[in-house]
């Protein structure tokens, strides 16, 4: 497993621990597509910063990845656990707690996976190149893939998700997740506006056309393919809060999470 540790007292003990337990431990999260897959996040609280708000800072980064992450701080520290899980903590351990719990923890949260090679070349290759056009014409933004993975139980990433049925040689599901954040910015450039969007129906179609628009690009760089699909309107997908997890139908897909400078989403093939 490649796991990433963020922090300094006490890290240094869990990243040898991790090292002679056969996983890979990083400081920091990979920016752009990498080779290896990280599967779980683990925050160290030093103890100096405001953990809720490192906390949403770290969460911000790696909710479209599909990892669990687990908080890690003096008892004291983590008396308002709700409060972390409303942050986005998938688990809370005192550092009293052992080495082999935490590493555990990861191992059981953790519901990703890495996708075939043939996989990526095939469908989820053109499904970058399907967003880079349409992000790229319609909102004049530049995108870079992040991370690919396969996810077993899947679950909206963002606030909001504009979802196409597909039929093709499986029904499945094509699905854009985004932030309230990013929609908002996607829409100012769509529309060309420079005031702030306050409509979230007009936000929600704009999601939703760009999702259609993606879809129609994936269609075309597809159609030769064992993956060739058509597909429905989008139906737009709301959750109830900033980290709420609304499961989707089906049980196997494969996702692609983005970054661009109008802010992270990620984009989700699913067959049911």
């Amino acid at each position: 497993m490649d796991i990433v540790v963020i922090g300094l007292e006490g890290s240094e003990r869990l990243r040898r621990f991790l090292g002679e337990s056969g996983c890979n431990a990083h400081r920091t999260l990979p920016g752009t597509l990498a080779d290896r897959l990280v599967q779980g996040v683990i925050l160290f609280d030093d103890g100096q910063a405001n953990l809720y708000h490192t906390l949403g800072h770290e969460y911000a980064r790696v909710r479209f990845l599909g990892v669990p992450l687990i908080v890690v701080a003096d008892p004291d520290r983590i008396m308002d656990s709700e409060r972390l899980y409303a942050a986005g903590a998938a688990c809370v351990c005192a550092s009293h707690v052992s080495d082999t719990e935490i590493l555990s923890e990861i191992q059981t949260r953790c519901t990703t996976s890495s996708l075939e090679p043939e996989i990526r070349v095939q469908l989820v290759e053109p499904l970058i190149e399907a967003a880079r056009v349409a992000l790229g014409e319609m909102a004049h933004t530049e995108l870079t893939a992040r991370a690919v993975y396969r996810q077993a139980h899947p679950v909206m990433l963002g606030e909001l998700a504009a979802m196409l049925a597909l039929k093709s040689a499986r029904v499945g599901s094509l699905v854009l997740d985004v932030t309230d954040r990013t929609a908002l910015a996607l829409t100012r450039r769509v529309l060309g506006e420079t005031r702030h969007v306050t409509d979230h129906a007009i936000v929600h179609d704009c999601i939703g056309e760009i999702a259609n628009v993606i879809a129609g690009q994936a269609k075309a760089l597809l159609a030769e393919s064992a993956f060739r699909f058509t597909f429905a309107t989008p139906t737009i997908l709301s959750a109830a809060g900033a980290h709420a997890a609304r499961t989707l139908p089906g049980n196997d897909y494969a996702v692609v999470a983005f970054c661009s400078d109008a802010g992270e989403f990620a984009l989700q093939w699913g067959r049911r």
